[in-house]
């Protein structure tokens, strides 16, 4: 998933804050939340819905 601006978007895995890339370099190199800094990170995909056809 991107932001308005097209960055894309991360996750924190404790407090669920979503940021982008702009706010994840601030604390570079480490690779941390910049709210908690909690190290794991994910990051927001697109929801995919894919149907198959039964037979």
């Amino acid at each position: 998933m991107t932001s308005s601006t097209g960055q894309v978007l991360y996750r924190c895995g404790k407090c669920g804050r979503v940021f982008d890339l702009m706010q994840l370099r601030i604390l570079a190199p480490r690779v941390r939340c910049p709210h908690c800094g909690y190290r794991v990170i994910y990051k927001v995909r697109t929801p995919v819905l894919k149907k198959v056809k039964a037979i």
